[in-house]
This record gives C-alpha cells, sequence and structure tokens, in this order.
C-alpha cells in the first residue's frame, strides 16, 4: 500500500469521525485535484475555486454523512463537483437564455413601434393628400403615386404640360404645409430608429 493510500484511509478515517483537523486535511488532499477536475467543465477559475469550496462545506455541514472506503468518498467528491459545474453551467445557459429572449423581444418591440409609427405618418400623408383640391390631387396622385410624366399626365387630364407643373408645385407647397408636424417623425423612421 502506498504512503498516498494510507494518508487518504487516515484522512477518511479522521472525517468520519467529524474532527476539524480531518476536514482540514480533506480539503488540503483534495482540494487542488477537484478544482482541476472542474477545470475540464468550467473555464473561469474563480468560479471553479467557488464550486469546490461549496462541495466541501456541503460536506462538512452534512453531519450524517460517513464514507465506507476511499472510493465512495472519491466518488462523492468528483460526482458532487460534476453536478455543481453541470448545475453552474444550466444556470449560465438559462440566464443567457432569458437575456436573448429579451433582447429579441426588445428588438420586436421596437420593430413593431418603428411599423405602427410609419403606418400612422402615411395615414396621415394619404389623407393630407385627400384633402387636397381635386385638380391638385389628380395631377399629384398621376405623378408621384402612379409615376406618369409630366406629359402624360397633362394628356390624360387634358390640360397643358405648365399647368401640371403648377398644380405639382402647389401641392408640394400645400402638403409641405399640413404635414410640417409629421416632417420630423419621417426624418426620425429614414434614420432607422
Amino acid at each position: 500500500m502506498s504512503t498516498e493510500e494510507l494518508d487518504t484511509k487516515k484522512i477518511l478515517a479522521d472525517f468520519n469521525k467529524r474532527s476539524e483537523e480531518a476536514f482540514k486535511n480533506l480539503f488540503d488532499h483534495f482540494y487542488a485535484q477537484l478544482c482541476f477536475y472542474a477545470s475540464r467543465f468550467i473555464e473561469d477559475q474563480d468560479e471553479v475555486k467557488d464550486i469546490v469550496q461549496n462541495v466541501f462545506v456541503k460536506i462538512f455541514n452534512k453531519s450524517d454523512l460517513n464514507f465506507e472506503n476511499v472510493q465512495a468518498l472519491n466518488s462523492y467528491l468528483y460526482s458532487s463537483v460534476r453536478n455543481a459545474c453541470i448545475n453552474l453551467i444550466r444556470q449560465e445557459n438559462l440566464h443567457r437564455d432569458k437575456h436573448e429572449k429579451m433582447m429579441q423581444e426588445a428588438i420586436l418591440e421596437d420593430e413593431y413601434m418603428q411599423e405602427e409609427l410609419e403606418t400612422e405618418v402615411m395615414t396621415e400623408i394619404f389623407r393630407a393628400i385627400d384633402r387636397l383640391p381635386e385638380r391638385c390631387r389628380d395631377v399629384f396622385k398621376l405623378g408621384y403615386h402612379y409615376g406618369y410624366s409630366n406629359q402624360e399626365i397633362a394628356e390624360e387630364l387634358n390640360i397643358s404640360v405648365n399647368t401640371v407643373k403648377t398644380q405639382k408645385m402647389r401641392a408640394k407647397k400645400i402638403l409641405k404645409e399640413q404635414l410640417k408636424n409629421v416632417f420630423h417623425i419621417v426624418i426620425f423612421l429614414r434614420m432607422g430608429f
């Protein structure tokens, strides 16, 4: 039997008696090994140390915990560390998933608000166009909504090209006045906010 096995058996026997000296010896003997093992699961060394220390605290606080042999002690320690690492990973994943979900919800909310605002702005623009004087409205819709050229508008409405130009300028002036409050919102939307 090696010296290490004898030491481990003495540590186990003393631990089962619940002396503070035995607990210190148990900690000193296994701490580095368990930290190394936990490092396979967790990268952050501070978290690794916390996990291993918490496992020892739990063992110390369980007064009814006794081990029949060294293998049982080893199994318990390594299983406890592994389970604590898995629990931490699950918590981190849950926290990350919640954070990602909150971010997605915030993005969707922003997109919804922007779409709603755009709809309201467009509704106001169409209402303003509908309030234009009839001839002015017809010229504006044909030119800007349907993409007709000035010549095509003139032919369609049986008016001169100069009248088309005048009606377009008049429509822009009226719309600019009617939509002066909406203009700032349009700029805001174009900036992507």
